[in-house]
């Protein structure tokens, strides 16, 4: 990996990046969410437009009351950015404009919460919505809202998730001393949101206890099914985009896992090092290809080659811990981001070239990592294709 440029600026200096987002129109435009440290007399939100013609300086610059937590693109109409706040706020912002142009914002007697959004995304609407864009959100008490795109913003809770009770399916929990086993808060923090890839009503959250639960908007405050992902919370989620019923998940007991849907064991197991694995991704290019996070340094698996250590690993010039990671959409460049506030573009050397059947050959690097655990592998094939040929 070289690194291109970096996209730094005295108002990001210092400042935690908590996330960020290609234009999915046009892929060279950048926007990235500034958080606050704690303990710093920084208390606002920052959020700066990144244009790839431009690295050196921001296109646009927006402040902020209150530090951001999550942002997305709208893909409908591209020059709306959906913004998450510490407070529990939700603006929506038209970035064609120099100065701030808010178009849309949550309102306090509609939106009860004012704890933390960590996922904002938008999602296409179903016939009831008459299939436009709604933004819906996951926060720290446990909910998922959907923000209907309309005149008055109106927000309503879709799913609230409660505390894991008795033993569930999936990875060993450590066992808890039970001394003080009083709860504060019944519902654990929501950390991931992803929708299916293939089905509209279907949509995934993760929580800080480290269990994803599999929801349906069709049924209100009601899960369809749950099970253990990580032992701790989870920090990020990713469907293959080769094969819709593989994803990957990686949280803070070290590991990156594969799973297919369908089952609670996983597939294959990815470690490094003892600390937590903060975000993965797949290539958008090559099936078999994941890169990870941990602490300052970035590991570029190929689970067609090896699974018991990386591929590569890059660490980065700054003793800064890395947030999060996401290829371009060509998959030929690396964009990572830290807690000092820097976006570090890289480019890659060296990848393999694609194979023609990328789902394929996903699929028999799972099954030849299989071979020592038959029964997950025959469990695999009865899920039907693409396991079974």
């Amino acid at each position: 990996m070289d690194i291109l440029w970096t996209h730094t600026n005295p108002e990001s200096t210092g400042r935690p990046v908590a996330s960020f987002r290609w234009n999915y129109v046009n892929r060279s435009i950048l926007a990235v969410g500034y958080g606050a440290k704690a303990n710093t007399e920084i208390k606002n939100g920052l959020v700066l437009i990144w244009s790839a013609k431009n690295p050196g300086g921001p296109a646009r610059s927006y402040i902020f009351d209150s530090p951001i937590s999550d942002l997305d693109w709208s893909r409908d109409r591209p020059n709306l950015l959906a913004i998450g706040f510490y407070d529990g706020e939700i603006k929506v912002i038209d970035v064609s404009s120099q100065e701030i142009n808010v178009v849309r914002r949550s309102q306090k007697g509609t939106n009860f919460s004012s704890s933390p959004h960590w996922q904002v995304q938008w999602w296409i609407g179903d016939e009831q919505y008459e299939y436009q864009e709604q933004i819906y959100t996951c926060n720290q008490d446990g909910c998922v809202f959907c923000y209907r795109y309309v005149e008055d913003f109106t927000s309503s809770t879709i799913m609230r998730i409660f505390r894991i009770e008795g033993t569930l399916p999936g990875v060993s929990r450590t066992v808890q001393c039970n001394l003080y086993d009083i709860s504060i808060n019944r519902s654990p923090g929501a950390l991931v949101l992803r929708k299916h890839p293939t089905s509209s009503t279907i949509y995934f959250v993760g929580s800080d206890e480290g269990c994803l639960y599999k929801c349906s908007t069709n049924y209100l405050y009601q899960h369809i099914d749950s099970f253990l992902a990580h032992d701790g919370p989870i920090y990020s989620m990713k469907f293959s985009p080769f094969c819709p019923k593989i994803f990957l998940t990686c949280g803070a007991d070290w590991c990156i896992r594969i799973w297919a849907e369908g089952l609670t064991e996983p597939l294959i197991t990815l470690h490094t090092a003892m600390a937590c694995v903060r975000y993965a991704v797949w290539c958008p290019i090559h099936s078999t290809i994941i890169v990870s996070i941990v602490n300052n340094e970035i590991c570029i698996w190929d689970i067609r080659r090896k699974t018991h250590k990386p591929s590569s690993v890059t660490t980065s010039p700054n003793t800064g811990r890395f947030i999060m990671v996401d290829f371009t959409a060509n998959g030929k460049q690396l964009v990572a981001a830290d807690v000092d506030g820097t976006v570090y573009v890289y480019n890659l050397e060296g990848m393999p070239f694609p194979p023609y059947n990328q789902e394929q050959v996903l699929v028999e690097s799972i099954e030849r990592t299989l071979i020592t655990k038959p029964i997950l592998l025959k469990h695999l094939k009865k899920l039907g294709p693409p396991f079974s040929r």
